[in-house]
Order: structure tokens, then C-alpha cells, then sequence
């Protein structure tokens, strides 16, 4: 590919500026009852670790819509200033991330939960989880390789913030006005929906489908149909489960 194809026009910034615009508007929205607003609400406190990984992981999003708004100002110079911090978060997601997940069935059944008769359910948010992490941590690796090419560079870290996003999405859906949805499969169709924007933003731009898209999007929802269909309810992942407690 010549440079020129690599270098995103005006309106492809303004998208992206967009969507990551939106994906923090869904993570407001999610958190923002469980989390952002719970010193104002008659809740139970959270440990300082799951305190640390919704701030860890707001903070990433927070991040990733500075820096593409960013380059949609013509800021390139404070992008790439700002990018390492970014990453840093990244990689701090990843880790508080994982500690949390490994810990959550542990701290439910502390609280009482009765893990076994729900463990299904436990199954599906533990794997649904180590899927996301597995998949944002390839996005976000690729995304610092890649971050010379402004094309591969956008979608990749677009991707890596929609692996991430199940968690708000989880809490949305079970509003009271999505009473009976399948928050599961609800969660895969606004995954499908992002990547088709993207594909469709590629055919607009590109008159093509970028490999980037097309693998990434593959990656992010077979990630997640593997492991709630395949792995949540085999017997190694319910017995996985049972040895978290």
C-alpha cells in the first residue's frame, strides 16, 4: 500500500471521533447507576478493586475518544504525545481486568451467592470476560505496532474498545424497559452492528472492505460466541468455575 492510501481523509477522522464518541456515551450509560452515581444511592460499596477497574476502564474510554477527537482537530502532534499514556491505560485494563474476572465468582459466593445454582450464568460473565480481554489484548498489541498507519491504527483501536464494552451493555439491557431480552445475544448484535458500521465506513472510503475490519470483526464476535456457546456450558468450563471459588 502507498503512503497516500494510508493516510485517512477529513470526514474518516470525524467517524471515528463519532464512534468512539458513542462507545463512551454506552459506557456512561451502562455504569453509570452501578458505578458513577453509586456514593448518591442506597447500594452496597464495592471493594476498592472492582472501584479501581470501572475507573481504569472509563478512563480508557475517556482516552480513546481524546485521541480520536484529536486527530479530527488536526491535533496529531498532542495524539502522538498522549498515545503512550493511553496505552498505558490499556495495558492497566488488561491486568486489573483479569484480576477482577478470576476473583468474581470468589466475591459472590463471600456475599452468599449460591454459585451452583446459577453457575451458568457465572460461567457465561467469567468466559464472556476472558474472551474480551483475550480479544482486546491482540487489538491493542496490533494497534501500538500499527501505529504509523493512521488506517489499520483507527479500526484497531475502535475494535479493542468494542471487546471491552459488554459489561455496560450487560447492565443496559437488563433495564426495566428491555425486560425479557436475551442480554447476551442483544450484547452480539450491537458487536455486529459496530463492525458493519465499519465496513460500511471502509466501502464508503475504500470502496473495500479492509482486511483489518473484516479479521477483527471475526475475531471479536466469534471470540465471544465461542466462548458463552461453546466453552460457558461444557463440563471444563463449568468445572473452571467451580475452582475459582
Amino acid at each position: 500500500m502507498n503512503v497516500s492510501s494510508a493516510i485517512e481523509r477529513p470526514d474518516s477522522r470525524v467517524f471515528f471521533a463519532v464512534m468512539s464518541a458513542g462507545l463512551l456515551a454506552i459506557v456512561l450509560l451502562g455504569f453509570g447507576r452501578s458505578l458513577y452515581l453509586r456514593p448518591f444511592l442506597d447500594l452496597p460499596a464495592l471493594p476498592p478493586a472492582v472501584w479501581f477497574h470501572g475507573s481504569i476502564l472509563t478512563a480508557w474510554y475517556v482516552g480513546a475518544f481524546a485521541q480520536s477527537a484529536l486527530v479530527a482537530s488536526g491535533r496529531t502532534d498532542l495524539h502522538r504525545r498522549l498515545g503512550w499514556w493511553v496505552a498505558a491505560i490499556g495495558a492497566s485494563v488488561i491486568v486489573v481486568g483479569t484480576t477482577v474476572t478470576f476473583a468474581f465468582v470468589g466475591r459472590r459466593d463471600a456475599l452468599g451467592t449460591d454459585i451452583e445454582a446459577r453457575i451458568r450464568f457465572f460461567s457465561d460473565i467469567v468466559w464472556g470476560d476472558l474472551a474480551a480481554i483475550v480479544a482486546f489484548i491482540v487489538f491493542l498489541g496490533l494497534a501500538l505496532a500499527w501505529r504509523k498507519r493512521p488506517d489499520l491504527h483507527k479500526r484497531l483501536m475502535i475494535l479493542g474498545s468494542l471487546a471491552l464494552l459488554e459489561p455496560a451493555l450487560f447492565r443496559i439491557w437488563g433495564w426495566n424497559m428491555f425486560a425479557g431480552v436475551d442480554r447476551n445475544w442483544a450484547a452480539l448484535v450491537v458487536l455486529v452492528v459496530a463492525v458493519a458500521l465499519l465496513a460500511l465506513h471502509d466501502l464508503s472510503t475504500r470502496r473495500k472492505v479492509l482486511a483489518v475490519t473484516l479479521l477483527g470483526g471475526v475475531l471479536l464476535v466469534g471470540s465471544r460466541m465461542l466462548a458463552l456457546f461453546v466453552i460457558a456450558p461444557s463440563g471444563s468450563g463449568l468445572a473452571f468455575i467451580r475452582a475459582l471459588l
